[in-house]
């Protein structure tokens, strides 16, 4: 088996270099470090003591040494001693994939899966995820590469990414190094008009602010997007962004690279060192429905995963969500070569045909390796070096002795060990430079190159004394052991970069991929990484583990001290776990760039909605504080508290989180505005926890902040109600007063203490309206007032929804105040609330004054605006009453039902279990009125699910839905005791909303109908008290009821006998329900008037006409379930069946079909 994992690993082949046979020993031995050499020359010192490097100089005979050589001077030596004649070499890079025939088939049976357009099937594509496990060096990264070439033969994009052991808190370093492999195949075709699509694309889609979040990843986004477009919308970007967000910013970029390139395959190596918010992020982006054309290759080892890695439950539940998500989980677990398949491995290395030729030696190589295939090649590779196996250039075949191959090697499933004999072969200064690297992780290039790689010898020894000195010390005492070096050396100074310096690192570099240590990044020119991540490790076990913390900490003080500013926080990650491996220093300077260091990384980490990351970086800064942090550190310690508590409240460690709340708290001297990040911290936890208990303590907290800037709110409820009522006096008056240009001139609130008031007050009111406090109407009026007072800001936006909900009483007061709402939204550029106060004004302000139908367009557009700024909560909530209302208004059941499948899988992707309760009862009644089930049309399936609910709103939908399905299928005696049990508890329950309208008039149906077959009282008083309030609703203009109100007008004529009234009022009601858009009311009111002529009017032949009418508008309306009933109960009025209709018409072809039956009638 050969790949990315092991043809670069063991090939020494490119060029014509071939084996350093000339330079390296036979023999296993080990030698002195040079610069142990120098260092005892110099100090006197023993060897025991001062040894930088594993190596010891007591096996090395003197014709192996070639420590003193600089690279160039060895690949020069190596020149000039061999002739080297390309068929006497293993040709690795040559190798196909050996033994993985039904892996391979697998993977390109999922590829086809993803891509069927391009296969010529004309479906759409899927969603793949493919998880491939084994232990290291079993291929598994080569088996994923074999897909390529495919991808690349559909037109699609195959890019990679890969996770480093030593960087597991860097937030998404795998999936930002598979972007920027996307963002340089895009580049690479920046003179095409393709890049323009793309580039408008993704303007388009995501905005210049979620830009900037992918930008902080990608950098090289920016080269795409524009700079311009960027960095004007930079200076707008907040530090605490949600993780929402963030994942909705990756989906959508994912998408259009998706789109544009599909098939898209996205390779993530080694997921076991994941960070958390990675992890999260995989499921977000294959659970992405709106992204067929995705496949994504997840590769971990098996053995490092267990049931308390955090991997483990996210592939759980990948598999668990696949099917009700809609994609596709594969796994794949590679193992071991056998016998059988090392030696066909063998025989393509060694052109060889005849299978019994070769299998000695692959029994042996089985025994020594355990058949892992990156320790196979290694160990062929160095039976090659070692002369253990040899090409005789005379005889034209290779040669080699099984029993001196047992004899002079060990087995070892480790190939750590093998890749650490093959380093130790080098000259000191590569070996040193290799375990260097080793520490900057996976790959490294860029300034990190151009500082540290471009400095061979000097800085890479000078961090080796630093290792050997193995404490503290003065720099001063550094010089003085260098200068005794660089006099031996006959290099007394350092020298900048460029000239001999950059010819050493071009040929350092050219060395280690010769080697097949290092290799160049794709799509880059300046950064390298190591082939695996064996190698890596390797390296860095070069050094003796004692002295490893101690170099770590040296190369991350090297890095703060060379690299410019803006390049450290590039490597900040990388900087801070370098340092903090060498453990918390004595010298308080030392601490405090610790600390200040650690505070930059948690913030970066933060910013990109990292949190786990962000509270490792942000404790490792609290840690390294002095003992005089609060007196001689002020705002370094406060702002790392501050940080530290929002990052802990958010992972919901609210011990912690009290800790960190006392501390600051206790700081008696300190002003308050000091101290409100941790205040705003522990509130967020509260009111994101469930339960009244942490509602109350947040409302008591913000009521004593509120105090201290000087808005204080009475105790007692008798003094709350007396304020409450004039408050609602003087709001009622000053909003019939204000005017549009009013608040157009009011100017943008600028003062901190204002707008940090506004924001209190915006969270007490979440607190009181989830603990239904009376303090609840106050929060909105103080908000009112201050926004007339010292101008808009954001909160004033749902200030006065807020006062609009408030006014539901009075519904021209009501849409009046919510058009002021909508008005700062236009004027505040911020998007953060513009889902809640949409929401809130659509189904509680504007319903009761405007055509329903309008309402759709604007939910659609808050859902989106809502993703796309992280309000995932008010985005669902959204897209839930667009489906309500999608109902109410009549729309073809086909069109809910296929919204309900979509939506509902969001819901649980956001983890909203409410909401996603509340549409899965709309789904199911939607569902029997279509006929998707055997049962009883008028059952809820999930019934017992539903009612182990304590929400009431879920519990008033679910009674809602059920009373439709009674109304619906004639199931009046059933709906009328449930209308007479509940009474007016959703409208009680859920005040205003947009639902409130059709459940009362279902409850008015269900009565007067049963009241006219009992003629009992009690049926009879309840239904005229429900039209009562419907008709209350009429007065006051409601444009949505006014058809409600002329069905049950007639009803109500029917039950007092007046038979012509009730004759009108029907006539009426169908042609009111008709230029409504309201088809299946208009099929209802026309059954129930068929009903009354067949029944009270004994006119069988125009109650066939009218029946024939609900029919066909049951028909458009999808109702198949219905159809089917009312044809069995009257099948005597028909002499011969209705024909056929088509069910299930778009929203244009039933809105013709309404008008022209609205012309018949």
């Amino acid at each position: 088996m050969m790949g990315d994992e092991a043809s670069t690993a063991a090939s020494n082949t490119r060029g014509t270099d071939g084996a350093f046979s000339s330079v390296t020993s036979n023999s296993k031995s080990r030698r002195t470090s040079s610069l142990t050499m120098f260092t005892l020359a110099s100090t006197g010192h023993s060897s025991s003591s001062d040894i930088n490097f594993s190596k010891r100089s007591s096996d090395l005979s003197e014709g192996s040494r070639h420590q003193t050589l600089k690279p160039a001077e060895f690949l020069q030596s190596k020149h000039k001693s061999e002739r080297v004649f390309p068929v006497s070499r293993l040709r690795f890079a040559e190798l196909e994939l050996v033994g993985r025939d039904d892996e391979k088939r697998l993977l390109e049976k999922c590829l086809r899966r993803v891509a069927p357009k391009a296969e010529g099937n004309g479906q759409t594509g899927s969603r793949e995820l493919v998880l491939i496990s084994g232990y290291a060096g079993t291929g598994k990264t080569t088996l994923a590469s074999a897909l390529t070439k495919s991808v690349k033969r559909l037109k699609g994009l195959y890019v990679k990414g890969k996770f480093d052991l030593y960087l597991r808190d860097d937030p998404y370093s795998g999936v930002a190094a598979a972007c920027r492999e996307i963002c340089g195949r895009i580049l690479l075709m920046r003179d095409d008009e393709f890049f323009d699509k793309i580039r408008d694309e993704l303007i388009d889609k995501l905005g210049s602010e979620n830009l900037c979040l992918l930008i902080n990843i990608v950098p090289e986004l920016a080269e795409i997007v524009g700079d311009e477009v960027v960095m004007e919308d930079m200076k707008k970007q907040g530090s605490g962004e949600t993780k929402a967000r963030f994942n909705y910013a990756f989906r959508v970029l994912i998408r259009v690279v998706a789109k544009n390139f599909a098939p898209l395959v996205i390779l993530l190596d080694d997921i076991q060192w994941a960070d958390a918010a990675t992890l999260d992020l995989l499921h977000v982006l294959i659970a992405d429905r709106d992204n067929p054309s995705l496949m994504m290759i997840g590769i971990y080892r098996s053995n490092e995963v267990d049931e308390a890695h955090p991997l483990f439950p996210l592939i759980y539940e990948m598999r668990r969500t696949s099917e009700q998500n809609d994609f596709n989980v594969t796994e794949i677990e590679i193992g071991n070569l056998n016998v059988s398949q090392v030696n066909d491995v063998i025989m393509r290395l060694l052109s060889i045909d005849e299978p019994s030729e070769t299998l000695g030696f692959a029994d042996v190589c089985l025994k020594r390796t355990y058949g892992n295939v990156f320790s196979l090649l290694v160990f062929l590779e160095m039976l090659q070096t070692e002369g253990l196996l040899q090409y005789s250039l005379g005889k034209f075949k290779w040669s080699w002795d099984e029993q001196k191959i047992l004899s002079a090697t060990a087995a070892t499933s480790n190939v750590v060990d093998l890749m650490k004999q093959k380093i130790e072969k080098l000259p000191d200064s590569v070996c040193q430079r290799l375990s260097i690297a080793a520490c900057l992780g996976f790959s490294f290039g860029g300034p990190l190159k151009q500082k540290i790689e471009k400095l061979p010898d000097s800085v890479c020894q000078r961090l080796s004394i630093a290792a050997c000195l193995g404490f503290s010390f003065e720099p001063a005492i550094l010089n003085t052991v260098w200068t005794t070096i660089s006099e031996q050396q006959e290099s007394t100074e350092l020298t900048e970069p460029g000239g001999e310096e950059d010819e050493e690192i071009e040929s350092f570099l050219l060395l280690a991929e010769q080697e097949g240590f290092l290799e160049i990044e794709p799509d880059s020119t300046t950064a390298y990484r190591w082939v695996h991540d064996k190698v890596q490790e390797a390296a860095i076990s070069l050094v003796l583990p004692d002295e490893l913390p101690t170099l770590k900490a040296q190369v991350g003080k090297i890095l703060v001290r060379e690299l410019d500013d803006k390049y450290v926080d590039s490597y900040i990650f990388t900087v801070v776990n370098l340092l903090h491996e060498g453990g918390f220093p004595e010298d308080e300077s030392e601490r405090i760039q610790l600390a200040e260091l650690s505070l930059r990384a948690s913030r970066k980490a933060k910013d990109q909605s990292a949190f786990e990351s962000a509270g490792k970086y942000a404790t490792i800064g609290v840690e390294a504080l002095p003992a005089n942090k609060w007196s001689d550190h002020y705002l370094l310690t406060l702002d790392l508290y501050s940080t530290t508590a929002e990052v802990e409240g958010f992972l919901g460690n609210i011990d912690r989180l009290e800790e960190l709340y006392k501390e600051v708290i206790d700081q008696k001297d300190r002003p308050l505005f000091d101290k409100l990040r941790v205040y705003h911290a522990v509130i967020s936890y509260m009111l994101g926890a469930l339960g009244k208990h942490n509602n109350l303590s947040a409302i008591e907290i913000l009521v004593e902040i509120l105090a201290q800037l000087g808005l204080s709110f009475p105790k007692r409820k008798r003094a709350i109600s007396r304020l409450t009522k004039s408050w609602t006096r003087k709001a009622k008056k000053s909003m019939s007063s204000l005017r549009l240009e009013d608040i157009s001139n009011l100017p943008v609130m600028q003062d901190p203490v204002h707008l940090e008031t506004m924001r209190l007050l915006d969270q007490l009111f979440t607190a009181t309206y989830m603990a239904a406090s009376d303090l609840m109407p106050l929060t909105i009026f103080e908000r009112i007032r201050l926004t007339l007072e010292h101008g808009l800001s954001e909160y004033s936006t749902l200030a006065f929804a807020g006062l609009a909900l408030y006014f539901r009483d009075d519904p021209a007061l009501a849409s009046k105040t919510g058009t002021f709402a909508r008005l700062v939204m236009t004027i505040i550029d911020s998007k953060n609330v513009d889902a809640k106060a949409e929401m809130w004004l659509t189904t509680f302000v504007f319903c009761w004054t405007e055509p329903i139908t309008r309402m759709s367009s604007r939910l659609l557009k808050s859902y989106e605006t809502g993703l796309s700024v992280g309000d995932n909560e008010n985005a669902i909530w959204c897209i839930a009453q667009y489906i309500v209302i999608a109902f109410q208004s009549g729309k073809p059941l086909a069109t809910v039902e296929a919204d309900c499948k979509i939506y509902l899988k969001q819901m649980i992707e956001f983890e909203r279990e409410i909401v996603h309760a509340d549409i899965s009862m709309y789904f199911e009644m939607v569902r029997n009125l279509m006929g998707r089930y055997d049962s009883d049309p008028t059952a809820m399936r999930s019934e017992q699910r539903f009612l182990s609910y304590t929400d009431h709103t879920v519990l008033g939908v679910f009674y809602s839905c059920q009373s439709i399905l009674y109304l619906y299928f004639g199931e009046y005696e059933k709906g009328a005791e449930l209308a007479i049990e509940r009474g007016d508890s959703y409208l009680k329950g859920i005040p205003g909303h947009v639902w409130g309208m059709i459940e009362t008039f279902t409850r008015g149906m269900l009565l007067y109908v049963r009241a006219q077959s009992t003629r009992k009282r009690m049926y009879a008083k309840e239904a005229k008290r429900v039209h009562t309030t419907l008709e209350g609703w009429i007065q006051k203009g409601n444009p949505n009821v006014q058809h409600y109100g002329l069905i049950l007008n007639a009803e109500a004529a029917v039950l007092s006998g007046k038979l012509d009234a009730a004759d009108g009022y029907y006539q009426r009601a169908i042609v009111a329900a008709t230029r409504q858009g309201s088809i299946h009311e208009s099929a209802l009111v026309c059954e129930r008037y068929g009903e009354f002529l067949l029944n009270n009017r004994n006119d069988p032949e125009e109650a066939r006409h009218k029946f024939d009418v609900a029919i066909r508008r049951y028909n458009d309306w999808g109702a198949t379930k219905k159809v089917q009933m009312l044809r069995e109960k009257h099948q005597d009025l028909w002499q011969k069946p209705p024909s056929e209709v088509v069910v299930g018409l778009s929203i244009s072809e039933a809105g013709k079909r309404v008008s022209t039956l609205s012309v018949e009638e």
